[in-house]
């Protein structure tokens, strides 16, 4: 009886030993199933962390590209600026110059006019003498 009761008492050792080594495989599996997602996760991180580097010297690039294309906008501007204001500056220069240009022609023709008047009385003086 001793032997039966220990054969039973063996099995059911053997049967719990069993269940808790059928446990702990499937323990065992779910970790290496966690270990693996985890890797990926972190594989997926690591990505994420080098795109956002990435991003990150694009931006600075792009940024530093922007401020180039301002500094030069405003050197064009600054150079259109100074150009029109040249050239209001020549237009009224042009057109006190006509101003003065048509002035002293006026007065050349006055002169004129007035010697010929002159020249006239001249005329009319020496006939007379």
């Amino acid at each position: 009886m001793y032997t039966i009761y220990f054969y039973l008492f063996n099995a059911k050792e053997n049967n719990n030993i069993s269940n808790m080594l059928k446990e702990l495989n499937k323990i065992n599996n779910e970790n290496q199933q966690l270990k693996f997602e985890t890797q990926i996760q972190d594989r997926k991180i690591s990505n994420l962390e080098n795109d956002l580097k990435q991003y990150k010297t694009e931006n600075l690039n792009l940024k530093k590209e922007l401020e180039n294309k301002e500094k030069l906008c405003l050197t064009i501007i600054k150079e259109k600026k100074q150009k029109f204001e040249n050239l209001e500056y020549l237009y009224s220069d042009s057109q006190f110059k006509l101003r003065n240009e048509q002035e002293e022609n006026n007065n050349l023709k006055l002169y004129i006019k007035n010697l010929e008047k002159e020249l006239e009385i001249s005329k009319k003086w020496y006939k007379v003498l």
